[in-house]
């Protein structure tokens, strides 16, 4: 809804000076400061010139709607040129929110917002803004001249007060950003100070990261040779022992016979531990080469079924079970025979009662799973993890009774991984345990159908990726080579090898900093060290592990059709 504020006519000179005036006390009355006032008056005088110019006249109206206080100039009859009317309007715009001219120049319209939080006029301050106009006298020439340098001075005070305050601000910018260059320069000081000490931790780090891993060779070295020690005296207490109870010796008291078979008993229980320490020291040491051959998988099943019947307690059911003949199994029957005794071993000696059982499951392409299951203590889920750690032991009543060392399933699953399978657990306390052996099934030493396609080969050692290269001589269609990893990387994003052979420790992260650009295709890790626990941990469920030393085409291939056979599960 708009309400008019007044009218008024212009005609003539002495027309313009007035409703100059007018719209000039209108604005103050409508608490428009003293720019927007001149603002508007000079709109006002500037188009009210026009018309005199063009000898037109013309009704001003002041209204005021929706927060917008509008000028309109109603009447001009289409005076006024149309090079007038743009001239108007450019003079004009820059003062105003809003000027319009309609096509045939008949109306002209001033638009200024209302000042921020400025109400719009009731009917009393409307009917004073009205009364005022209409009290306006004509000023002479003289009086129209004092008001307008009035108004410039008055300007000219506001234009002086916004450069001073442009100044002051000036001033404070400049004080704000000598504080910003100032924290700039200490922020850069403290981070070149933080950068240094980031470099020699990263420096120190990896002086202990050298430290730990000479402890660690030293310790297998240890472990090996104290082992191997040991070995020799209790084979000749358990020797000495047989003889002093066979037939032809000479007789022994009851007495001394229980005497002698304890002392056999703790040699036999020494001595299977001096083998788990040797067998650690082995697994550290990375000697653990696999010598695939087809395995009979029945026989084998029935010697570890001979070899722990003396171990089944009483009440227990230990039994082998192969679903169906299964004859397509190759790896080594040493190695497996080991993990199997060490696992179903493990779950006689946790079950009281019920069954323990070593099945061959049902045959999948390319895989073979062997499940160890146990209606034992079964293990709590915060020690899942943590039993494949060396020395680890599970609290409880039976594993207080029970000796060890707890290096069995740590073992275990070194074997597991150098045979290219993996290990797992499923277990509820109270319910008992299934360890899960998946290997690969295939012969080999094979070429795959097809061949090997284009191979990666990353190695910062040129002799170690000639060596590699040469062993794919007439195996793949081509070879890329790395010295690094980054370069690995951008190798398989540019080229998307069919297969991949990696280097375990070399410059920019190693094979573990490669394997996540490798997602889906089958990787070997190459390696003159054995891989530390970390390292483990990271490419134990990605690809088979194999040593530089003495590596074969047979043996690579084999290693091949394990990678393969881990991407198809």
């Amino acid at each position: 809804m708009s309400t008019e504020l007044g009218r008024l006519r212009i005609g003539s000179e002495a027309d313009v000076f007035s409703a100059r005036r007018a719209v000039r006390d209108v604005a103050a009355g409508l608490g428009y400061d003293t720019t927007d006032q001149v603002r508007l008056a000079i709109a006002v005088s500037e188009w009210g010139r026009l018309l005199v110019i063009a000898r037109a006249a013309a009704t001003v109206v002041l209204a005021v709607a929706e927060q917008l206080l509008s000028v309109e100039l109603a009447g001009v009859a289409g005076a006024l040129t149309a090079e007038q009317a743009e001239a108007g309007l450019a003079a004009t715009r820059p003062l105003l929110d809003e000027v319009r001219c309609t096509s045939d120049r008949r109306e002209i319209r001033l638009v200024k917002r209302l000042p921020a939080g400025q109400p719009v006029p009731g009917p009393g301050q409307a009917e004073r803004l009205r009364e005022s106009i209409a009290g306006l006298t004509r000023s002479t020439p003289l009086e129209d001249l004092q008001t307008q340098n009035q108004e410039l001075l008055a300007s000219l005070e506001d234009l002086k007060a916004k450069q001073d305050e442009l100044v002051r601000l000036n001033d404070e910018l400049e004080e704000t950003n000598r504080g910003v260059l100032a924290m700039y320069s200490q922020l850069s000081d403290e981070l070149e100070e933080t950068n240094r000490g980031v470099v020699a931790l990263y420096a120190e780090l990896d002086e202990r990261g050298n430290q730990l891993r000479e402890a660690n060779n030293a310790k297998s070295r240890f472990l090996a040779s104290v082992s191997h020690e040991l070995r020799s005296p209790l084979h000749s207490v358990i020797a000495l022992t047989k003889l002093l109870r066979e037939p032809d010796s000479e007789p022994l008291t009851p007495g001394q016979d229980e005497q002698v078979r304890l002392v056999r008993s703790a040699a036999d229980q020494l001595l299977g531990l001096v083998n788990d320490l040797l067998d650690l020291a082995k697994a550290e040491a990375s000697v653990l080469h696999p010598h695939p051959e087809p395995v009979d998988l029945a026989g084998l099943l029935g010697e570890l079924r001979a070899t722990l019947r003396p171990l089944t307690p009483p009440g227990v059911e230990f039994a082998c079970v192969l679903a169906q003949p299964f004859g397509g199994l190759v790896t080594d029957p040493v190695l497996l025979g080991q993990v199997l005794r060490n696992l179903a071993g493990n779950a006689l000696a946790f079950t009281e009662a019920g069954r323990v059982a070593v099945e061959v499951g049902e045959p999948v392409p390319g895989v073979v799973q062997l499940d160890v299951t146990d209606t034992g203590v079964g293990i709590a889920a915060e020690h899942q993890e943590l039993v494949f750690e060396e020395f680890y032991q599970v609290p409880g009543p039976l594993q207080a009774r029970r000796s060890g060392t707890g290096l069995g399933l740590a073992h275990v699953q070194r074997v597991v991984t150098a045979l290219g399978g993996t290990l797992t657990l499923r277990s509820t306390p109270g319910s008992g345990s299934t360890f899960t052996v998946r290997l690969p099934s295939g012969r080999p030493g094979t070429v795959p159908d097809g061949g090997l396609g284009v191979v990666l080969v990353a190695d910062d050692d040129p002799a170690a990726r000639r060596v590699l290269s040469d062993l794919l001589a007439g195996l793949s269609t081509g070879v890329v080579e790395a010295s690094d990893a980054a370069g690995a990387v951008a190798a398989a994003r540019d080229r998307r090898p069919d297969l991949a052979l990696l280097d375990l420790r070399m410059p920019g992260g190693g094979a573990a900093a490669v394997l996540p650009a490798l997602s889906g295709l089958p990787v070997v890790v190459v390696t003159s060290a054995g891989p530390d626990d970390e390292e483990r941990r990271r490419i134990a469920l990605a690809a088979p592990v194999r040593s530089k030393e003495g590596l074969t085409r047979e043996d690579l291939l084999a290693a091949v059709q394990t990678a393969r056979s881990q991407v198809t599960r």
